[in-house]
């Protein structure tokens, strides 16, 4: 996939997940990718560890269940992925 800041449709989403796509990228790629899809595109278990090392803390997983509230772990993510504050590869 040569464009992976777009959305993904669900069969792509389903291609990439089937592929191991998401292997080739740092953690911090990885949390930032998933965080902004409409489908999971990897397994919920490389995205919690990806999110983990990015933000450089443990994740619980009932954190996920607030992803897109605001302050939420989708923000902190793209507020690392903006250069507001250092993560983790």
């Amino acid at each position: 996939m040569e464009n992976l800041e777009r959305q993904l449709t669900k069969q792509e989403a389903i291609q990439f997940f089937e592929s191991d796509g998401w292997e080739t990228m740092t953690f911090a790629e990885r949390a930032h990718f998933q965080a902004n899809q409409k489908f999971l595109c990897m397994p919920l278990t490389v995205f919690h560890e990806a999110v983990e090392k990015t933000l450089g803390r443990p994740v619980w997983t009932h954190e996920f269940a607030s992803f897109y509230k605001p302050g939420g772990l989708r923000d902190q993510l793209n507020d690392i992925n903006q250069g507001n504050r250092k993560g983790g590869e």
